[in-house]
């Protein structure tokens, strides 16, 4: 059985300068089609598609559509926050398609405007100098974009940021660790690495000839500055690759990494003189060690001050307030209830607005404190760091129809909702399933799921039902939604104009028959398929074409919301299934950038 597949080559009309690796990985391989080689109209690519997503690669520039991103390890010339830089762990830089940060630079806002391209060029002037990866994944995720690409930050955003790309070649092992750490089968990972092949082979001499001590002599440095010319590597360019090795040279990352550390310690003090006066050591010592100051110039640039604090979102006030006052106590002061519900209260608005700067923003206030008081800040981080852990659990559960719930995960939630519930009773329930019920994009297994797990929960709790029993009746479910995902797409092959050319109380019988024979023979059934869930399917693709052929026209015509909130309240279909029929509507009829903006409006509120 085919695991994986890998695609190598070149960029067509770049002269072999960029190089392309790509790695598909997961079940099914062997059925898909997923790349193309072509040229056309807007010139000659390579093409790389799966389910809606895909990642196109023309001469001068690269497409892409769908969820996913791009990643990159960070090096010397690129954007850094600061959260990034001062955490040793992350290695790497990631972008969210139609992802970005509020006004404030705070916090990460999520939109379905996904599709976008730039330039090749841009592509290593602003992300790496020689390796970018771009990906996507195919599977059955919930939600609209926006929606699939917060599910997706979740499952790939640690793995992405921390993967040590150096010892990746080609991107495929990469691709296995991510598809290992994502663990749903069903999902298919496509990554592709970009290389510049010149700035690469730069980048490789330059690195032995400064490991070497070489660099510096006259006769090496007129070979090197050949060779940029050979390349066409601007001197920017030069400048980026060449700082880059040096900071990351084992005798120059200790000196760097003190500076930046002393750089974040005095980020919020107002102790000015005493920063100026290491800083300028450190830059004394650098200059000995012939460690060029751009280096330094750069993480002052990157490490400003904070943010004022009349801008900050309410939660955080609350934050700091409580933990002010929690601070300001006598030694002997014990951690109220009064006290964590606040905490708890402002780490769920985090949560749920995508706050990035929370858990920079706690360590803040925590630092420095010792005896007593920093004990007090453990507990207070660790009641945090457990909730936080329950609430993404619930959160995969309900939007991640192939999520595989764990025995430990369960004990952990129900500790966890224990402990909460003892602060204030149905505290857990307010604060996570009852926001993760007001979400819109949940479809009907969704929110069966969000109902069953909150049941069972407590049952849990009460020592009625163990961890593997709550764990079946999850999966069960699960297998019903992949049941009529299966079902949704044979009858969409089989049947045509079912709105106006209803099928006889015999033809659907005898459809019935004839799918269940076909699922029968692949293994996925035994027996008829349910009857009630073939009525189901059949009364949703109904409801498909009557919104598209009939409603939709309407709503877009008239511009009467009301009429959409009526069939979105009362339809079996899911909120993104509509939205898919709404964009190909406008697709296919060419709807007026007026209409569309309108439109947007509405979805919106």
């Amino acid at each position: 059985m085919i695991k994986d597949i890998r695609l190598h080559g070149f960029v067509s009309g770049t002269n072999e300068r960029y190089e392309y690796f790509t790695t598909v990985i997961g079940q099914g391989l062997h059925t898909h089609f997923f790349n193309e080689q072509n040229q056309n109209e807007t010139g000659p690519h390579d093409r790389f598609f799966l389910s809606g997503n895909e990642i196109v690669i023309y001469p001068d520039r690269i497409y892409h559509r769908g969820n996913g991103g791009t990643f990159c390890e960070y090096m010397f010339g690129m954007e850094l926050p600061i959260k990034d830089l001062l955490k040793p762990e992350v290695n790497n830089r990631l972008v969210m398609y139609g992802a970005r940060y509020d006004e404030a630079g705070e916090r990460i806002v999520f939109t379905n405007n996904t599709t976008g391209q730039e330039s090749i060029n841009k592509t290593f002037e602003e992300g790496h100098a020689f390796a970018n990866y771009y990906f996507f994944i195919a599977g059955d995720i919930q939600g609209d974009l926006k929606t699939i690409q917060e599910t997706l930050l979740r499952f790939t955003g640690k793995t992405l940021k921390r993967f040590d790309l150096s010892l990746d070649k080609d991107g495929g092992f990469l691709a296995q660790k991510l598809y290992q750490e994502i663990n749903i089968p069903r999902w298919t990972v496509v990554i592709v690495k970009l290389v510049d092949c010149f700035a690469q082979d730069y980048y490789k001499k330059f690195a032995e000839s400064y490991k070497s001590g070489q660099s510096n002599l006259p006769q090496v440095k007129q070979q090197f500055e050949a060779l940029a010319n050979r390349y066409q590597l601007s001197q920017g360019k030069r400048d980026r690759l060449e700082l880059d090795i040096i900071q990351k040279q084992v005798e120059n990352r200790s000196l760097i990494d003190e500076y930046k550390e002393t750089l974040a310690m005095h980020h919020n003090s107002s102790q000015e003189q005493t920063l100026l006066f290491k800083c300028s050591r450190l830059r004394t010592l650098a200059s000995r060690r012939q460690i060029p100051l751009e280096i330094f110039d750069q993480l002052d640039q990157i490490i400003k001050q904070p943010v004022e604090e009349n801008s900050l979102p309410d939660f955080i006030l609350s934050l700091q307030d409580c933990t002010s006052k929690i601070f300001s106590q006598e030694s002997d002061y014990q951690l109220t209830e009064s006290d964590l519900a606040i905490l708890l209260e402002a780490r769920t608005k985090a949560l749920l607005h995508h706050y990035g700067k929370f858990d920079d923003i706690l360590m803040e206030l925590g630092s420095g404190q010792s005896g007593r008081k920093a004990e007090l800040f453990s507990i207070i981080v660790a009641h945090l760091e457990r909730f936080q852990l329950a609430y993404e659990i619930v959160n995969s559960v309900a939007f991640i129809d192939d999520y595989e719930l764990t025995e430990e995960e369960l004990y952990l939630l129900a500790r966890s909702q224990d402990v909460i519930d003892n602060i204030k009773e149905g505290f857990f329930e307010q604060l996570v399933f009852c926001n993760l019920e007001r979400q819109q994009y949940l479809n009907r297994y969704g929110r069966e799921r969000l109902r069953k797990l909150k049941e069972c929960t407590k049952a849990i709790i009460l020592g009625e039902l163990l961890a593997d029993e709550v764990i079946i009746i999850i999966q069960t479910i699960n297998s019903q939604a992949r049941l009529r995902r299966i079902l949704d797409a044979q009858l969409h092959e089989c049947v045509r104009d079912i709105y106006k050319e209803p099928l006889s109380k015999i033809e659907q019988e005898s459809l019935r028959n004839q799918l269940s024979t076909k699922l029968n023979q692949q293994g996925l059934i035994s027996g008829l398929i349910p009857e009630d869930l073939f009525a189901s399917s059949l009364f949703a693709l109904r409801e498909e074409y009557l919104y598209i052929d009939e409603l939709l026209p309407q709503i877009v015509a008239n511009r009467d919301r009301q009429l959409r909130d009526d069939f979105l309240e009362n339809s079996d279909l899911d909120r993104f299934r509509t939205e898919e029929l709404e964009q190909q509507y406008f697709r296919n009829f060419k709807v007026s950038n007026d209409t569309l903006e309108w439109f947007a409006n509405e979805v919106r509120n």
